[in-house]
């Protein structure tokens, strides 16, 4: 349902928008994926990477609203608390699609909030470390208790530098906060700080 409402008012946006008010923009990021788990376990986050393009829809009096789809990696670390020597990393990937509502100041920096929904994509993968010895596997979500989707909270300040008439150099600093149980067993929710940088291309009116 989310995920549908999100592409509706995509496609009306796209549809009813001016091109001159629209910008496009490719971006890489690197994200530190934090879960909060109600349980003994010990976890760490840790850094994760991906990339993608967000659409932004200038809407006039400094407000505008961007749509995405990013690939995203989200990665940590768990040591067990029946197994205090062993150490777990696993990655997670997924396609993320976020809604961001923004407030421009002069065109160069704005504040923004909104939503996200993920997608997680193939299987977990694991790392599982013993006395210094390494095994890799992959697991699959029903296997490990998890949930195949993501929907959170989003908050963003975006600095966007004029680099020519219609391109800009892009920094982005987000905070997410899950809302969805990411467990079927117990309760575990992500809190994840996201870094982005990249090129905007289109006008800032």
């Amino acid at each position: 349902m989310f995920r549908k409402t999100l592409l509706t008012l995509a496609l009306a946006l796209a549809t009813t928008t001016p091109a001159w008010a629209v910008t496009f923009s490719l971006e890489g990021l690197v994200n530190q994926s934090g879960p909060v788990v109600n349980n003994t376990n010990s976890y760490t986050a840790k850094l994760g990477y991906g990339g993608g393009a967000e659409l932004g829809f200038m809407l006039g009096g400094g407000f505008g609203l961007d749509f995405g789809a990013l690939y995203v990696q989200r990665k940590f670390d768990t040591v067990p608390a029946a197994a205090p020597g062993m150490t777990i990393e696993s990655t997670q990937t997924g396609i993320e699609i976020p809604i961001i509502a923004r407030f421009w100041l002069a065109n160069v920096i704005s504040i923004g909030g909104g939503a996200y929904y993920m997608s997680y994509m193939g299987d977990i993968a694991r790392t599982t470390t013993t006395g210094g010895v390494s095994s890799a596997s992959n697991v699959s979500y029903s296997e490990a208790a998890q949930s195949k989707s993501d929907v959170g909270l989003v908050a963003s300040i975006r600095l966007d530098v004029p680099l020519g008439i219609m391109t800009g150099f892009v920094l982005d600093g987000r905070y997410e906060y899950g809302l969805k149980n990411n467990s079927t067993s117990g309760d575990a929710k992500f809190r994840d700080m996201t870094g982005i940088v990249g090129i905007r291309f289109g006008w800032m009116k």
